[in-house]
């Protein structure tokens, strides 16, 4: 073989083992590249799927206050009612109790007199 062929070979020599290591490099990035990817996604999921948990127990609570409030509404219309047919039948009972008052002052002036 001649100097040249030697040069040449060697040169093509060289040259594929830096294209094989580039190729070698490449594919390590490429593996890394997807691993990464993969533990993002999944880390991404996690925070998804806690998220979506959260926003279902909210909504949950969210519609129990609603209902609890409601309740507390009836409740106090209720009350109301309660209150105010008292204060009537306590009117009353202040009106009659002032009749029997009037009565018994007029029992007592003629007993008197």
């Amino acid at each position: 073989m001649t100097p040249e062929l030697w040069a040449t070979l060697i040169g093509a020599v060289v040259l594929l083992l830096t294209n094989t290591a580039a190729v070698i490099k490449v594919w390590g990035d490429n593996i890394s590249t997807k691993d990464d990817r993969i533990a993002t996604k999944t880390a991404r999921d996690k925070d998804s799927a806690e998220l979506h948990d959260k926003v279902l127990a909210l909504e949950f609570r969210a519609t129990q206050n609603k209902d609890n409030i409601s309740l507390l509404f009836e409740q106090v219309a209720d009350t109301a009612k309660a209150v105010g047919a008292l204060n009537t039948q306590f009117a009353t009972l202040l009106t009659k109790v002032d009749s029997v008052l009037d009565t018994l002052k007029e029992l007592k002036e003629r007993n008197r007199g």
